[in-house]
């Protein structure tokens, strides 16, 4: 083992410079305080270093049309690559942004997004855009939503 790091006492997150892209790391924590050093934490679950720098990228195979019958939940969730973990927006059919709130419930960690929209509408047909975004580019990707018969409100 040898030393990667040192990060305030607060912090409860790290990233270690200068590491291999690729390659397999389990790290380790020790506090240090005015008693001197803890013992080692137990190994972590060993991670894959990431590249530092990739554009994002949406996995467009999780983005199939759907067709639901009105009043049912329209649903999506797409993994998203990029690093640093990209900015995620989803736009409406009419290419107003979507925002989380009534019946529309969005949720975007890390390397993810999820889009489900409750009691669906007629109205909610038609094309919706995902667009991923950070400093290293940005993707795009559709999908067409077709939302059939009455509502039941």
């Amino acid at each position: 083992w040898e030393p990667a790091i040192t990060v305030p006492g607060d912090a409860t997150t790290a990233t270690v410079p200068n590491l291999t892209e690729g390659e397999e790391y389990e790290f380790r924590v020790i506090a240090i305080n005015k008693g001197g050093l803890s013992d080692p934490s137990d190994p972590s679950v060993a991670v894959i270093a990431k590249p530092r720098n990739l554009a994002p990228k949406i996995d467009r195979n999780a983005l199939k049309p759907v067709r639901v019958k009105a009043g049912q939940m329209i649903t999506f969730d797409v993994p998203v690559e990029g690093e640093p973990p990209p900015t995620v927006t989803w736009t409406n059919p009419d290419g107003r942004e979507l925002k989380r709130g009534g019946r529309v419930k969005l949720d975007n960690p890390d390397y993810r997004t999820k889009l489900q929209i409750r009691a669906s509408e007629r109205s909610d047909s038609g094309t919706y855009t995902v667009r991923a975004v950070n400093p290293n580019g940005e993707d795009s990707a559709t999908v067409e939503v077709t939302v059939i018969g009455h509502s039941l409100m």
